[in-house]
């Protein structure tokens, strides 16, 4: 399991959903839930002196996920126009999520991921916040560093 946070500060970091640079942001969550270790089995017989156990065969009891959250800023304008990449997209909407981080050399991929939330605040001084969760209950997603 894996909690890792970016900030508007991780300069050259870019999100995009199906190939479209979701600008804007500020904050990027991305929790992560791998599968869990197998559950030890105790196979012990009467007759030995040492208790015995072994990784239960079914593995562990759930599959991983990941939940991403974006949090970020839009212009007024912008809300408006619709010009901005996260104004095409509604909750439900499926596609590849990428988040990469330049400055690290790192980047996070959850493939298929759906679109759950997009949330925006009220305007103030001519900047509309939003929130955005993106999920995937059978991935937690992939890491690579061919960045």
């Amino acid at each position: 399991m894996a909690l890792t946070i970016f900030t508007g500060k991780s300069g050259g970091t870019t999100v995009t959903f199906n190939s479209v640079d979701l600008l804007g942001w500020r904050k990027i969550t991305i929790d992560e839930k791998g599968k869990p270790l197998p559950t030890p089995v105790d196979i012990t017989d009467s007759g030995d002196s040492t208790y015995t156990f072994v990784d239960d065969p079914l593995g562990g009891k759930t599959s991983p996920s990941a939940s991403v959250s974006v949090e970020g800023f839009l212009s007024v304008t912008d809300k408006k126009d619709g010009i901005v990449g996260w104004l095409q997209f509604a909750p439900g909407d499926v596609h590849d999520l990428i988040v990469v981080t330049a400055a690290l050399g790192d980047k996070y991929t959850l493939a298929s991921a759906a679109l759950k939330t997009f949330n925006t605040g009220a305007e103030v001084a001519g900047i509309v916040p939003y929130t955005a969760t993106f999920t995937h209950s059978t991935s937690a997603g992939a890491w690579s560093t061919a960045v």
